[in-house]
């Protein structure tokens, strides 16, 4: 008989989005928080009973107890579901570690913590083999330990872990911290690995999946915001894995390039979709390229009043150009305004490095400050 569960990882309660207001901070954090809820009502419809939780349940380990306890309360509350945790780098089963203070303030029952190495049952014929993180940095791999684990003959079995197959394109200074085999599943015979760490849907191989974070957040495009569904039936049959969404907010990036084919009107267009997700999607933007001191302007005046509409807007605009031309005469009600654009827009005086930037920062102040004189609204961050 097929054993059916939630794969999920990489919560992060209590990330502190310092970048944000304090109550745009509130929101993206209660997001984190009540997907435990989103989560519960994908397994009571699923008709599921056991969620995998492959580590990084809380962004930190120095959390105040209240996260703790509103954390512990919502597992809880969870009655159809059994949550089996397991400590992944953000919070390592170290000595006196914050699943300690979980054990200390009210594990709810229907909540397994697994510290250390070891075979769980949660179903008839089904060994979940784990491997917590126990210190923040190793260079071994915990997942080693499955080869010398006492498992039943026959059944099912399945692995949950945390940590890197492989660097994931990281620099040097964001070297994983915990590296695990990426044939892991097919070495020691598991019918499925469930991995935590990377942060979006990722398939190593038919049986090694990374489920993601539920909640994106962060610009990466790598697929977060899901959960997934897996079905394993045993002996050699492939499990049969869908992923449910989980996002409450969306977060994307977009590069725009001014060429001549991409203009100011492309980008509008292609940011018209995003307008309709509203108030639930955070968005970075690059731009790049040549534009006139008119289309400068009146491209800042567009980005404002959707800035008003989402969650977050940010716009890089360190990689346009603006040239003054001809056609920018009507932007400049005062010859001194024109005459001052048409000597910071001069190629010959433009300079390089910082004394380039500084022209271009002025010309964008100056273009900003015309647009407002002709009855523009637009503001200068």
């Amino acid at each position: 008989m097929a054993f059916k569960f939630i794969h999920t990882a990489d919560w992060h309660i209590g990330k502190s989005f310092g970048a944000f207001s304090i109550e745009k901070r509130a929101l993206l954090s209660e997001a984190r928080m009540s997907v435990i809820d989103r989560i519960a009502d994908i397994a009571k419809r699923e008709d599921i009973l056991h969620v995998l939780v492959a580590g990084d349940v809380f962004d930190s380990p120095r959390l105040p107890d209240s996260i703790i306890r509103q954390t512990m309360h919502r597992l809880g509350q969870a009655k159809n579901v059994i949550w089996y945790m397991l400590p992944g780098n953000h919070d390592p089963a170290v000595e006196r570690s914050i699943w300690s203070r979980v054990e200390a303030l009210g594990q709810p029952t229907n909540v397994v913590v697994s510290r250390t190495a070891e075979v769980i049952s949660p179903a008839s014929g089904v060994a979940l083999l784990t491997a917590p993180v126990t210190r923040a940095r190793t260079m071994q791999d915990p997942t080693s330990s499955f080869r010398s684990m006492a498992i039943p003959a026959g059944g099912i079995r399945i692995g949950l872990a945390h940590g890197s197959v492989q660097q994931f394109g990281r620099s040097e200074a964001e070297e994983a911290t915990v590296l695990i085999a990426a044939d892991r599943a097919e070495q020691d015979g598991l019918h499925y690995l469930a991995l935590g760490d990377w942060h979006g849907h990722k398939v190593i191989s038919d049986r090694t999946h990374y489920s993601g974070t539920p909640e994106p957040e962060s610009f990466v495009d790598n697929e977060p915001g899901y959960v997934l569904v897996v079905s394993v039936d045993g002996g050699g049959v492939k499990p049969i894995v869908y992923r449910h969404s989980t996002a409450q907010y969306a977060w994307s990036r977009m590069e725009f390039a001014f060429d001549g084919v991409t203009t100011p009107a492309k980008l509008l267009e292609g940011l018209r979709n995003v307008r309709d997700t509203g108030l639930r999607h955070l968005l970075r933007v690059k731009l790049a390229g040549q534009l006139s001191m008119e289309q400068g302007a009146d491209l800042r005046a567009e980005l404002d009043a959707l800035a008003d509409v989402l969650f977050s807007l940010e716009v890089n605009w360190e990689g346009v150009d603006l040239v003054v031309r001809e056609d920018d005469e009507e932007l400049f009600l005062a010859e001194s305004l024109s005459a001052l654009a048409t000597k910071l827009g001069d190629p010959e005086q433009t300079g390089e490095g910082s004394d380039a930037r500084v022209r271009q920062r002025a010309l964008q102040l100056l273009a900003c400050f015309a647009a407002a004189n002709r009855g523009g609204q637009v503001h200068v961050d």
